[in-house]
């Protein structure tokens, strides 16, 4: 890390020190190497779950063939509209307004707009970058394309395309993202707003590699909610992803979520819903993941239900963290925030590896052991008072270490719970969680 990379990281680390309500799980890519406890209760013996060796790539053939991903790969039109420079105080940012051509149905060409900014202080480098995918009723962001080049990142943000509820700003061509648009699969399953917008985002990747300030093999993508589910399905075609982030966005759509019981897939008859699965619903790229994928969630989500999230997060055939928000619905906290930005610094920055944690079983007794660059401070046992994790309240209580080890008592098999550790820097880790199957 480098002086300026040093200066921006030590704000964080003041910051991440007070911000001890979220965790982080670390993994690796399935298997044995998964770290922590599996929803059965069992545990792993990883001790570093970053020396993981990814597991081949699943292919699907139908899918391949579905997702032009050659053609997405190509460097598209261009058009800067405007250009500024914001001060921060790290320094000069760039900031632009452009446009780039994205495919859609039968082969028409959307113009995308998007903001793009990167930082004009880190000179003769090529820079990590991040995409930035909105969620329903968003817009693309100039803060926060900002707020990530003055951390030492290219960003770019876009409209994903059309209009739609809360969507009349939106300066992107295309059809609305609208619920009866985005699950439609009639006339052919293109027809759906997914697939004009996962396409946008590969556009993306292929406009940022085609800028010559960024570094083509360190870009990451970013998303929230239905942007989420757009980055998990970017994610599973698109190789030229080294991270991503998944912000609420989960897979098994059709099993669990508010738009099956809003009566959005029931609209599809069931064959619909098996094609809209087959194509659009995350848990059909879970074994081609590219990117190391950060998972992010809250334990009271209403739209991507716990469970949800935990399955997918469990079915990632990549490089992954878990990251929980207790006691909140479909909303971001500051450590959350903290963590994701850690995320990437580690995946796609050469930043400091993320804190590993080991627990072990034996005559009784749950013990941790905590280990990382910094020494361990805290752990934290988190447990719930219920089952039902749209109501149960989330509850942390502080262990006490002996020996450089914790060890509790562990929780009725029906409880849920996960072990949370900080070191002396504020940085957040945590064991997998024990999630009861049923509620």
């Amino acid at each position: 890390m480098d002086s300026t990379d040093e200066r921006l990281a030590k704000p964080m680390r003041i910051l991440s020190f007070f911000l001890i309500a979220a965790c982080i799980v670390i993994a690796g890519c399935g298997g044995s190497n998964n770290l922590g406890m599996n929803s059965t209760g069992n545990f792993g013996d990883t001790d570093n779950p970053f020396a993981s060796t990814r597991q081949p790539i699943a292919t699907n053939s139908v899918i391949s063939s579905f997702w032009e991903i050659e053609k997405l790969k190509t460097a598209p039109r261009v058009e800067v509209t405007k250009d500024s420079t914001e001060h921060t105080s790290t320094g000069d940012v760039k900031v632009q307004e452009l446009y780039y051509d994205s495919p859609a149905l039968e082969g028409k060409m959307l113009k995308i707009f998007a903001y793009y900014a990167f930082p004009l202080f880190k000179t003769g480098v090529r820079l990590p970058a991040i995409i930035i995918v909105h969620g329903g009723t968003g817009l693309a962001s100039k803060e926060q394309c900002i707020e990530w080049a003055s951390k030492g990142y290219a960003a770019l943000s876009m409209d994903l395309p059309g209009k739609g509820h809360g969507r009349d700003n939106s300066r992107s061509e295309g059809p609305s993202m609208d619920d009866d648009v985005i699950f439609s699969v009639k006339p052919s399953p293109k027809s759906s707003y997914l697939y004009p917008a996962v396409n946008s985002v590969c556009r993306a990747v292929s406009v940022l590699s085609n800028c010559k300030e960024v570094d083509s093999t360190r870009i990451g993508v970013m998303g929230s909610s239905w942007g989420g589910t757009i980055t998990l399905i970017a994610n599973g075609i698109d190789s030229r992803i080294s991270a991503a982030c998944t912000i609420y966005g989960a897979g098994f759509i059709t099993e669990d979520s508010c738009w099956l019981k809003n009566g959005n897939l029931k609209a599809l008859g069931k064959s619909g819903v098996k094609v809209w699965k087959q194509y659009y619903d995350p848990s059909s790229y879970l074994a081609s993941q590219h990117g190391k994928t950060l998972f992010v969630g809250a334990t009271q989500d209403l739209y991507y239900p716990l469970k949800s999230l935990l399955r997918t997060y469990n079915g990632a055939g990549c490089i992954k963290a878990l990251c929980l928000i207790p006691n909140k619905s479909h909303a971001l906290d500051d450590a959350a925030s903290g963590t994701i930005t850690k995320w990437f610094d580690w995946a796609i920055r050469s930043g400091p590896e993320l804190p590993s944690i080991k627990l072990a079983k034996a005559a009784g007794k749950l013990t941790v052991t905590a280990k990382g660059a910094r020494p361990v401070t805290a752990v934290d046992l988190v447990t719930a008072d219920g089952t039902d994790f749209s109501k149960a309240t989330w509850k942390s209580t502080e262990l006490k270490a002996k020996d450089g080890t914790w060890a509790i008592e562990p929780p009725a098999q029906d409880v849920p719970y996960y072990i949370t550790a900080r070191d002396d820097n504020g940085a957040l880790l945590a064991s997998e969680v024990h999630l009861p199957l049923k509620k």
